[in-house]
Order: structure tokens, then C-alpha cells, then sequence
């Protein structure tokens, strides 16, 4: 189940080698979320993504909690402004249950 929720702030940088050796050299970007399930999300934004491109991610539930995920771009779909689809590498189950109990309006796509 794919949840849309606008409480939640999307940052993220890529994983590479130096990054992974280095955490003061990874630079943050900010994206939009789409829509988000304990296996993965969808985002958009002023991103330059490639495919199987690692990423670690944190989700910032506005107020409440923030999850620091890793994960692996396996989707670019093209329209106006690509929308990135992201596989996290496990699936969260403190993160499902986090959605369903914080969760105020219950939108499902």
C-alpha cells in the first residue's frame, strides 16, 4: 500500500566512495515526496538522479520522528519533472507502523 502524505520532508545525498568514507563531503538535496510504503517511495525534484544510483535518505515526519534509510533508485519516469522511484534496501516495519498511527487523513494511491 502506497501512502500520499504531506507531513513528511524528503533529504537525501548519493552514496558513493567518498561519501561513505567521508560523511562531511555528502551534499544534501531536498526532494518532493510522491508517495511512500514501507518498501520504498516516489519523489520528484530540481534532482539529477541516475538509475541504481544508492542514496541515503531521511525522512523527517514534520514534529514527530525522522528515519535515516538507505536505498536505491530503480524507477525515472519522465513528464514534465522525473518522477524517481526508490527501493529502500529492507523493507521498515517501524516505518509502516509509523505511517498507519501518525497517519491523520488516510489517502492511498
Amino acid at each position: 500500500v502506497r501512502f500520499i502524505r504531506d507531513d513528511i520532508i524528503i533529504s537525501l545525498c548519493k552514496i558513493n566512495l567518498l561519501s561513505a568514507n567521508f560523511p562531511s563531503m555528502r551534499e544534501e538535496s531536498f526532494a518532493k515526496l510522491v508517495d511512500i510504503s514501507s518498501k520504498g517511495l516516489s519523489i520528484t525534484g530540481n534532482l539529477k538522479l541516475n538509475l541504481n544510483t544508492r542514496l541515503l535518505l531521511k525522512l523527517n515526519f514534520i514534529g514527530l520522528k525522522t528515519f535515516n534509510i538507505q536505498g536505491t533508485v530503480v524507477r525515472i519516469t519522465n513528464n514534465k519533472r522525473p518522477v524517481y522511484g526508490i527501493k529502500f534496501d529492507k523493507v521498515n516495519p517501524r516505518l509502516a507502523e509509523f505511517m498507519l498511527t501518525s497517519q491523520k487523513k488516510l489517502t492511498f494511491k
